[in-house]
């Protein structure tokens, strides 16, 4: 199907999400094989995403998918309410894939960018959904990227805040 569309001209993004190191793509043939794949399809872009889990989960599922030496790290910027603590794969075992993710798509002329990690230095792209691939004027929501490239701490989010990185965006629409 995927083939299908990208021969046709559609746009192809490839999300890799939840990325579980050790368990999705991981070693240097896994991913030059796979990004090597998405170009014959026609993909554009590929973005990928670690899993996110509630602490008290974590362990549990990384000794069901055999996954004894998964490291978790904090997600949840603080806990609120009461509501559980999120964790997600640490940054250690990300960082590798990450960067063999990234050298090949360059290779292959495909964008790259994760979702929530923080990882800029690999992104390909300043929007990390592949909307920007889209012709016409989009909408768009404000991400973790754009508070990065407007050099504002995202842990303190208000109106004032909110409509400073609106105003950083490149290309962005106010919807009304």
């Amino acid at each position: 199907m995927v083939g299908k569309l990208g021969s046709r001209g559609y746009l192809v993004v490839i999300r890799l999400s939840p990325f579980i190191p050790g368990y999705s793509l991981t070693s240097e043939d896994e991913v030059e094989s796979a990004i090597g794949v998405f170009k014959d399809l026609g993909v554009k872009h590929v973005i990928v995403e670690a899993l996110r889990v509630m602490r008290e989960f974590a362990e549990k599922l990384a000794e069901s998918l055999g996954l004894k030496g998964l490291e978790f790290e904090a997600y949840s910027i603080r806990e609120v309410n009461g509501a559980l603590l999120i964790v997600r794969v640490s940054w250690r075992q990300r960082a590798g894939v990450y960067s063999l993710l990234y050298k090949h798509t360059v290779r292959y002329g495909i964008d790259f960018a994760t979702c929530k990690e923080g990882a800029f230095k690999y992104h390909t792209t300043d929007d990390c959904c592949g909307a920007y691939l889209l012709k016409a004027n989009y909408g768009s929501r404000i991400a973790l990227w754009d508070f990065y490239r407007a050099k504002i701490d995202h842990s303190i989010v208000n109106e004032e805040v909110l409509s400073k990185v609106a105003r950083n965006l490149t290309g962005y629409v106010e919807n009304s």
